[in-house]
């Protein structure tokens, strides 16, 4: 068993490491294949709920993050986003950390008010 020098690596020629290779690349090309039929099916999905509810795709598709991650998680993403526009609009600097401290409490508490309603 000999191995051929290249650039950057060897290859090896040991006919078990090479079938280990070809297994291993053909379960990533399969895997490909399933993602993106998934991908597919999503969007066909979201396409036909759209034209037969009225709801945007978009809004579809948002729906389907909560529920695939947890309302928590995307209440927790909106109260970040609502104390960023509250300092934005109406708070300044001093506000924004202020908010900011507020909300990481909150977080550390496990609770999802909103920021903007505390300050």
């Amino acid at each position: 068993m000999s191995i051929e020098q290249t650039d950057n690596f060897e290859i090896p020629s040991d006919p078990g490491v090479l079938l280990k290779i070809k297994n291993g690349l053909q379960t990533v090309a399969d895997s490909k294949l399933r993602q993106k039929a998934e991908s597919d099916l999503q969007t066909e999905t979201f396409n036909k709920l759209a034209e037969e509810t009225g709801v945007p795709n978009r809004t579809l598709r948002k729906l389907a993050t909560v529920q695939a991650e947890g309302m928590d998680k995307a209440r927790a993403e909106l109260d970040k986003v609502e104390a960023l526009m509250f300092a934005i609009n109406k708070g300044g600097l001093k506000e924004a950390h202020e908010a900011n401290i507020e909300f990481a409490m909150n977080q550390d508490k496990g609770q999802a008010a909103p920021v903007a309603d505390q300050v």
